[in-house]
């Protein structure tokens, strides 16, 4: 029984996060021991496809009168957050009561980091969750980073430095979600790890998918594997200004979307090579990122993968290929693939919950490190 792995000594939270792709809820929950950090049981919850739709609606929608669709959608993506954690709890057999905190990231809506008012908002309402589950909830991670002058992303870096450094080798950690993001951990965790976006990793190639084929995701890569790539697409979508931006830099799908997509001429390509193009788009700008980001370090590198993207071995081979490195998957680290951003706002809960910063400056160029997150009491 998984609850006898559980005592009182030990520190229970659960991270939970509907990533940018919107195809489910990853939820985690997680023990805290001596610094380290062990997963007890996660689970990848199917959203309604109902709130499904209004999420996505929500997301891609720039029409201003969108108001009252957000406050509902805001309160009913939180019910069914408190609700499912309750529900995995009672399948782990395991008191809410046990759990020191929820570490809620929600579903981004909006992220506009450039301007003078920076901004960005992840739905699945606090009070909701907390009321729901009965567990204090801490959500609302990125703005206490952003008034900071930083990104509010990415947030995860922080996270991985804390749990994935080594004093042997240089450790980059990219997380293949809806987004592409790198950690560089430089080796003996001196506190000088550093890291960014790259670009989309999954986005495109779901929504791609979806609107052709009426799928969630290209499995595997193999509808992807049945195109081809068009060299002359490949350059001009890499040309995209993001892609070049210095660091610090972080984007979302209201940037790269399938309006971005359709700008660049590919009404009469085959929509088979258009998803192997973007596979290669997400292919090449990781390998590139590894490539400039090895250059700068002394001493041996490895180099781990987690997101979905994990899940698409053409993707993978193809940033072996390209890059000349052997990728390997954080499950080598402790943590499978699926889990890591869920367990990564778990530790930030944890964070907040101990009054200590959970932003990494040098990763979101914040003027300073931050407590983040706003806490609703159950």
């Amino acid at each position: 029984m998984i609850s006898s792995l559980v005592t009182t000594s030990q520190q229970l939270y659960i991270g939970c996060i509907s990533g940018t792709s919107i195809d489910g809820l990853d939820i985690a929950l997680v023990k805290f021991e001596d610094n380290k950090i062990h997963t007890v049981q996660s689970d990848c919850i199917k959203l309604p496809e109902k709130l499904r739709h209004a999420l996505s609606q929500l997301c891609d929608s720039n029409s201003d009168e969108e108001l009252e669709r957000f406050g509902r959608v805001d309160h009913e993506l939180g019910k069914f957050i408190g609700k499912s954690t309750n529900d995995f709890l009672t399948r782990l057999n395991i008191n809410p009561e046990s759990v020191t905190a929820i570490g809620s990231h929600g579903q981004t809506i909006r992220h506009r980091p450039e301007g003078p008012t920076p901004f960005s908002i992840q739905i699945g309402n606090g009070h909701a969750i907390a009321e729901h589950s009965g567990i204090m909830t801490i959500n609302d991670f990125r703005m206490a980073d952003m008034v900071c002058g930083g990104q509010g992303a990415p947030l995860v870096p922080a996270f991985h430095e804390a749990i994935f450094s080594s004093k042997d080798a240089h450790h980059f950690i990219i997380n293949l979600g809806g987004i592409g993001n790198i950690s560089v951990i430089p080796e003996g965790h001196m506190h000088n790890s550093y890291g960014y976006d790259i670009g989309p990793a999954n986005t495109l190639l779901d929504r791609w998918i979806e609107c052709h084929k009426d799928k969630d995701y290209d499995e595997n890569g193999a509808w992807a594997s049945s195109g081809k790539v068009i060299p002359s697409l490949l350059k001009c979508l890499y040309s995209d200004p993001f892609f070049s931006a210095p660091a610090p830099k972080s984007t979302g799908r209201e940037y790269f979307n399938l309006h971005w997509l359709n700008q660049h001429e590919i009404q009469d390509l085959k929509p088979e090579d258009v998803q192997r193009t973007l596979l290669e788009l997400s292919a090449v700008s990781v390998a590139d990122t590894i490539k400039a980001e090895k250059q700068n370090l002394v001493g041996p590198v490895k180099f781990y993968v987690c997101g979905g993207g994990a899940h698409n071995q053409l993707l993978i081979d193809r940033i072996e290929t390209l890059s000349n490195e052997h990728i390997q998957f954080t499950d080598e680290l402790g943590i499978p693939v699926d889990d890591v951003e869920a367990c990564a706002f778990a530790w930030l809960a944890k964070q907040t919950t101990e009054r200590k910063a959970g932003n990494l400056i040098s990763a979101t160029g914040a003027s300073r490190p931050k407590i983040l997150g706003a806490i609703h009491l159950s």
